[in-house]
C-alpha cells in the first residue's frame, strides 16, 4: 500500500471517530434537555 493510501485511511478513521463522538455529544445534550423539560413541566404542574 502506498503512503497516500495509508494517510487516507488514517484521515478517514479520525474523521469517523470525531463524527461518532460529536453524535454522542448531541445525543447526550438532547437527552439532558428532554429530562430538564419533563422536570420543569412536572414542577409547574405541582404549583398549579
Amino acid at each position: 500500500m502506498s503512503g497516500g493510501k495509508k494517510a487516507g485511511i488514517v484521515v478517514g478513521v479520525i474523521v469517523a471517530a470525531c463524527m461518532v463522538g460529536f453524535g454522542g455529544l448531541v445525543y447526550k445534550k438532547r437527552q439532558d434537555n428532554i429530562r430538564r423539560s419533563d422536570y420543569g413541566y412536572a414542577a409547574r404542574r405541582e404549583i398549579l
